[in-house]
């Protein structure tokens, strides 16, 4: 997994490429944890590059947004492949996260 981040004024995109999976969820949790730590909460998952994700990367998503949300911030998820939708509407998970399809839509461009 390879994430790239990018601050848009105050939220924080992080593009996701690769397999966030149960390999890969300790170096999305620290780097989750620098931004809630320096006080960027307001957090974007770009997964337009995605190719999958397991449960525990599903359930560090959740987790991730747990402590944002804690922290008065929030984390959208945009860029879903036709699967990867599929699996956040089977796993109820797009009732809890706010999706949009581009980046800009979840910037509020």
């Amino acid at each position: 997994m390879h994430i790239t981040e990018t601050l848009h004024d105050t939220t924080v995109v992080l593009a996701i490429e690769g397999r966030l999976d149960a390999s890969s969820v300790p170096m999305f949790k620290a780097t989750i944890k620098n931004h809630l730590d320096a006080g960027q909460v307001r957090l974007v998952a770009d997964m337009r590059k995605l190719k999958f994700i397991d449960s525990s990367g599903l359930g560090m998503l959740a987790l991730a947004l747990r402590q944002a949300m804690q922290l008065g911030g929030d984390l959208k998820i945009c860029g879903l492949s036709p699967e990867m939708q599929l699996l956040f509407t089977l796993t109820r998970l797009n009732k809890v996260f706010e999706i949009h399809n581009a980046v800009e839509s979840a910037l509020g461009l």
